[in-house]
């Protein structure tokens, strides 16, 4: 917890004293800000011991096996999707250390993380914090396959923006080849394309409490079939609370973005996407109440609420004493959130317990 509070603090003193120089711009100061910001990222990501992430040590055996099979490795109907296991092979000519795939993945991961940032949103500061307070940061160092696939789809994002259907089907299917869950990726084009009504919203939450009450029987089914159930299952939201957590969370984002879309008289197309990213992560968090394997599905949507809270704060709250108390509230419920799952529920991720290979007393586990 401790590691956590002082993450956010120093990311807000970084911010104060960049903006308090008058030798750059403001836009000079906030790229500025936010480049330092994910080197420290990486840098941290990349310098964990092996016990960081409940996943790090099984990918540091599949590296060794990699770089002792080479090619003869089966890559295709494997376990680990084929751009992974690639991935692996190409980085074991460059070192016979399992330290490099931590290393690589922790810095393109955090590039995407910046990138996305740098490019979409409207308050630099805020995305981050939100970054390191709804988690994102710890499940980056226990999911590393899925989160190189959300990082090809966050790079991607642009052709989204852009209606290249083309372009982006791609990034989803390089995504796709990182981890197989991507594909649900797939669902963002018509999102940012679809315009926001009442009654969609509606029939989305019916849908999941549909979903949620009779169909998770069989959904279960169908998982077990293709073997991944059982994995998934014994480590994914095994804690229903958890879900319901995550649901309340982006539910409350919901009704604050929707009530200053109404209270400024916006109009609510233009903000779509914004509601529908809250709506469908709160929704899956609800059918993940009785589906545990759609707790990694989640990750998809509600990784865009970096973006799409603080731009519906700076586009909606025109007054700036009320924009900085919308803002400090939302930190401090970052910090009671996040300081809350790490001290009382660690299970959930054991990236929590961060620990560095670059401090002494822990410098012997900077190799395996």
């Amino acid at each position: 917890m401790f590691f956590n509070l002082v993450l956010i603090i120093v990311n807000i003193l970084l911010y104060m004293f960049l903006n308090s120089t008058k030798r750059l711009s403001k836009k000079q100061k906030n790229t500025l800000f936010l480049i330092i910001a994910f080197i420290i990222f990486a840098i941290l990501m990349a310098s964990r011991d092996f016990n960081t992430g409940s996943d790090t040590k099984m990918y540091i055996r599949t590296f060794l096996t990699f770089s002792q099979n080479k090619w003869n490795s089966t890559i295709w109907g494997g376990y680990f999707e084929p751009l992974y296991a690639i991935l692996n092979i190409l980085l074991s000519y460059v070192s016979q250390n399992p330290r490099i795939i931590i290393v690589a993945t922790s810095f393109v991961i955090s590039y995407s993380f910046y990138k996305f940032i740098k490019d979409n949103s409207e308050n630099y500061l805020l995305s981050v914090l939100i970054f390191i307070g709804l988690l994102f940061f710890y499940t980056s160092m226990n999911t590393i396959r899925q989160f190189m696939a959300l990082s090809v789809i966050l790079l991607g994002f642009k052709f989204v923006k852009n209606k290249k259907i083309i372009p982006f089907l791609i990034t989803i299917l390089i995504a796709y080849l990182f981890h197989s869950s991507a594909l649900v990726g797939l669902l963002l084009y018509p999102m940012y394309n679809m315009k926001y009504t009442h009654t969609r919203v509606l029939i989305i939450f019916a849908i999941a409490i549909v979903a949620n009450v009779f169909v998770s029987d069989l959904i279960n089914y169908i998982y077990q079939m293709i073997g991944r159930i059982n994995y998934y299952d014994s480590r994914v939201g095994q804690e229903n609370i958890a879900n319901l957590i995550y649901m309340i969370i982006y539910l409350v984002m919901f009704l604050f973005s929707l009530f200053e879309i109404k209270k400024n008289k916006s109009d609510y197309s233009k903000k779509g996407f914004n509601l529908y990213v809250f709506v469908i992560s709160s929704a899956i968090s609800l059918i993940a109440m009785n589906m545990n394997i759609l707790a990694r599905v989640t990750t998809y949507f509600n990784v865009f609420s970096i973006i799409c809270l603080p731009n519906i704060i700076e586009d909606n709250i025109k007054k700036i004493n009320n924009k900085v108390v919308v803002n400090s509230i939302v930190v401090l419920f970052l910090i009671l959130y996040s300081s809350t799952i790490i001290k009382y529920r660690p299970e959930w991720n054991t990236a929590f317990d961060y620990r560095s290979c670059i401090i002494k007393s822990n410098e012997n586990i900077c190799s395996y």
